[in-house]
């Protein structure tokens, strides 16, 4: 089960984060087809990045699965690098990692990616979540993306429906990353949600798989 989060990475981080870093520039050089999210940052570019503030984690439960470099300014972040532990690869992080960027900050109106031709994966994957082709520069095809002003509310069948409603319902929940779900639904209290994964938000389980509000794109009685 997927159950990321994004925070800003630590001192306590940079071991972990090199360490990720290497193997999957390792399994790059491998098969750069299969693991081509990761582009060359150093060491020293790692710990800069940490200093000035740009450097962060996802975890998946508590465990440190990859890191990525993005710039805040104003209302717009600019994405420099992902990278991800090989063996968390096609599991579909990518599409979860994207969704935790634009959503760190609820102020972001826009969101940029430079990505090399050769990397077919990360531009199928941009494309996927809404980013845009909108220009190449030498080696790079320049994404944007201009998030929807729907907010998690306006994403229910019912504008005026609480997600409490949905408890004990047969249900179907289409999540933001094109996944689909059917089936009888528990409604998961914002604090529940934040002792058990540390994340701030109301949810919904179908059996074993558990739904925050930012990841869900549509909920549907049936």
């Amino acid at each position: 089960m997927i159950f990321l989060k994004l925070r800003q990475a630590t001192a306590k981080d940079l071991e972990t984060i090199t360490m990720i870093l290497n193997k999957a520039l390792s399994e790059n050089a491998e098969d750069e087809d299969e693991h081509p999210q990761c582009s060359c940052i150093s060491d020293t570019e790692l710990s800069e990045r940490l200093s000035d503030g740009s450097l962060y984690v996802f975890e998946n439960g508590s465990t440190v699965i990859g890191g990525t470099v993005f710039f805040i300014n104003s209302n717009e972040i600019h994405i420099e690098n992902i990278f991800v532990l090989p063996e968390y690869c096609g599991q579909g992080f990518g599409t979860r990692i994207m969704l935790a960027i634009e959503n760190y900050e609820s102020s972001v109106k826009k969101l940029t990616i430079d990505v090399p031709l050769t990397n077919e994966i990360m531009m199928h994957l941009c494309k996927n979540c809404g980013y845009t082709d909108i220009c190449r520069v030498d080696d790079y095809i320049c994404f944007e993306k201009i998030p929807s002003e729907d907010t998690p509310a306006n994403m229910l069948d019912d504008k005026n429906r609480k997600l409490s409603s949905y408890e004990g319902k047969n249900v179907r929940i289409s999540l933001r990353s094109g996944e689909v779900y059917e089936g009888k639904c528990s409604y998961l209290s914002s604090s529940f949600i934040y002792d058990v994964f540390d994340v701030d938000e109301e949810g919904l389980r179908i059996d074993e798989n558990v739904f925050f509000i930012s990841d869900i794109n549509k909920v549907e009685k049936i």
